[in-house]
């Protein structure tokens, strides 16, 4: 017998995550729905014990979990584009590797609020953000008493934690080729949605996220970060013309 069709996909892209994979995944997995959803994983050929991590879980929890085994490393943007395309549920909730799900009511929340708010491209919340070496205290992003947000806000600065968002699966009918020229994956993704819909951020902590010295972004000189920032709206005012002029109000100089 075939299994019903998720509701909800749950992407999730993973490196070299041998240590906090299984977290993320068991907090999928421990999410109380009324609806069936899927799990994801566009295991983007770690060299570490990533892979054996998840094909244990594949075999513990046969039909739950789709993985996707990259057979060469494709890179952070083109495995994420690879693995949205592989979702089959009518929202998708992006969750990295190495970050993980606090409450177990968080697909379950998003969903309702999507289904009720048809007007509403995304739904996200905040996410508690811990340095791994414990150099600072935990904080929540975004902490602002602000719930409601449009794309001209999101243009501005990207308040939206990517482990802690769902969106509109059908709203974007073809992933943009602009998209994968991007410095990032999330921030460009977001608007694009968001053109199409307004954002609703729950003012609570759904998501961890962990910060550590792998970390992609955490990789980068300040430096590397104003460049791939300009490299950004550069692209963007290229793929999005429509939105050049306000683009173009926000873009950093040199």
């Amino acid at each position: 017998m075939n299994s019903p069709a998720p509701y909800v996909s749950v992407l999730m892209i993973t490196f070299n995550h041998e240590r906090c994979i299984a977290r993320a995944i068991d907090s999928v997995l421990e999410q109380e729905t009324a609806f069936p959803f899927e799990l994801v994983i566009g295991e983007d050929c770690s060299t570490d014990g990533t892979r054996a991590v998840i094909e244990d879980y594949v075999r513990r929890y046969p039909g739950k979990i789709r993985p996707l085994f990259r057979d060469h490393n494709l890179g952070c943007c083109p495995n994420f584009i690879e693995t949205l395309r592989a979702c089959r549920g009518r929202y998708v909730a992006w969750l990295d590797g190495d970050d993980y799900w606090i409450p177990r009511d968080k697909l379950a929340r998003q969903a309702a609020f999507l289904d009720a708010n048809l007007d509403y491209a995304i739904c996200s919340g905040r996410a508690r953000v811990f340095h791994e070496d414990g150099s600072q205290q935990p904080w929540d992003y975004p902490d602002w008493t602000r719930t409601e947000f449009t794309v001209d806000d999101l243009l501005r600065e990207n308040f939206i934690p990517t482990c802690s968002v769902m969106f509109r699966h059908g709203l974007l009918l073809e992933i943009p080729q602009w998209l994968e020229r991007m410095p990032f994956t999330d921030w460009p993704l977001f608007i694009s949605l968001s053109r199409l819909g307004d954002i609703h951020v729950i003012p609570e902590a759904l998501a961890a996220h962990r910060v550590h010295s792998k970390g992609v972004w955490n990789q980068q000189t300040p430096e590397q970060m104003a460049e791939a920032r300009r490299e950004f709206y550069r692209q963007l005012a290229a793929g999005l013309p429509e939105l050049a002029e306000q683009i173009a109000k926000t873009e950093p100089r040199q």
